[in-house]
């Protein structure tokens, strides 16, 4: 199962920690001071980083406090953030100058913000929508049950332990794709042995004889660890 998670988690981090550590604190600094004038260079990577941390613990506790701490709630909040501080940057390179009767030339450059707070929304957009997506995908999924299901099967199944014929069979619930091996017994003898890839939502099934009412004990085990028994079944012997 640990495989089956890694890209997931690995995409929720790269989405996860732009999203965290930087965005949201640089479209802060972008409103605050929307033509870098008083902040740039490395002192202005700086300080997005660190308004970013302040947005992380304010958020931190008050998702805490309203009992919405999920990944869901931390994307939704860290992109309302950025969207407002956008806003903000908006409002004071065009209604500002407007308030100064500062405008000037066409309507055009009256409405132009420039390239730096369309890309941070732009780039805040796609990364929270990345983030809440996974999320979402990876919420579902750990919420399954995954499972190997081994049974062994009387036929007819109104014989019960006199029947001397038996289904054997394994369903992969697992999620993933499964090397397994299946191990039949009789008084502690080995009678057969099968080795198998197992798709996920796949079943196996193999028809067993058996000559004499004598019990049939099958084991599951992983092909890569046969000595490790996973289920065991039994088919046992008639009460005398």
């Amino acid at each position: 199962m640990v495989d089956f998670f890694v890209p997931v988690l690995g995409l929720q981090v790269v989405a996860g920690i732009p999203l965290a550590l930087y965005l949201p604190g640089a479209a802060l600094v972008l409103a605050i001071d929307p033509s870098g004038r008083h902040v740039r260079g490395v002192a202005r990577l700086m300080w997005s980083c660190l308004a970013s941390l302040v947005v992380l613990m304010a958020g931190g506790l008050i998702l805490n406090y309203v009992d919405q701490l999920t990944s869901k709630t931390w994307a939704a909040y860290l992109l309302a953030v950025v969207a407002i501080a956008s806003a903000l940057t908006l409002l004071r390179r065009v209604y500002y100058p407007l308030h100064r009767g500062l405008w000037s030339g066409s309507l055009r450059r009256r409405i132009a913000l420039g390239p730096g707070p369309i890309l941070v929304l732009g780039a805040a957009a796609a990364i929270g929508a990345l983030a809440i997506g996974l999320s979402v995908y990876s919420s579902a999924t750990s919420q399954q049950e995954h499972f190997l299901e081994f049974w062994l099967v009387p036929k007819p199944v109104g014989a019960g332990s006199t029947a001397h014929r038996a289904r054997l069979g394994v369903t992969n619930e697992e999620g993933r794709l499964e090397s397994l091996e299946v191990t039949v017994t009789s008084d502690g003898r080995v009678l057969s042995r099968y080795s198998f890839r197992l798709q996920p939502g796949r079943s196996w099934t193999h028809a067993l004889a058996r000559r004499k009412t004598v019990p049939l004990v099958a084991t599951l085990a992983l092909a890569s660890d046969p000595s490790r028994v996973i289920e065991s079944v039994t088919l046992a012997a008639p009460v005398k």
